[in-house]
């Protein structure tokens, strides 16, 4: 008897049914585990919500002895999630300028207290996170 016909007679020969199940069942194991993993992510909102900063269009006018900001077109706002920053505003809102708490719809016009020069800009402050979008931006002179 030769070493080739030893082997074939100790492991089993030519006989190679067993790997294809086997295979298969680790193949069929990985497609449920990320499958799993995918429908997952959707159904626990992994990638989280971000929420996008409001359309809207602000006229910004004058110079350093008073500035006005009407808001012309897009999207309504809480007047409390805009602030005015640069120019001597000093990082007041709408509503602490405005005097009352109402939403910035297009028409509405407000004179934040720009006392210098610089660059006056509108910002939103998302009330659920802490992101800002800068909305519009005017050099006061």
């Amino acid at each position: 008897m030769n070493l080739k016909a030893k082997l074939q007679s100790v492991f089993g020969g030519e006989d190679e049914r067993a790997v294809s199940p086997v295979i298969g069942v680790i193949l069929m194991v990985a497609i449920t585990v990320i499958l799993a993993a995918v429908i997952a992510v959707f159904v626990t909102d992994l990638g989280g919500s971000q929420s996008q900063a409001p359309q809207a269009s602000f006229s910004i006018e004058g110079a350093s002895g008073g500035v006005t900001v009407t808001h012309t077109g897009g999207e309504t706002i809480n007047s409390d999630n805009i602030v005015f920053q640069g120019a001597g505003t000093g990082g007041t809102t709408w509503t602490t300028v405005n005097g009352n708490t109402t939403d910035v719809s297009a028409g509405t016009s407000v004179d934040p207290p720009a006392s210098g020069t610089g660059t006056l800009r509108i910002i939103w402050n998302d009330p659920s996170s802490d992101q800002t979008a800068t909305l519009a931006t005017y050099e006061v002179e």
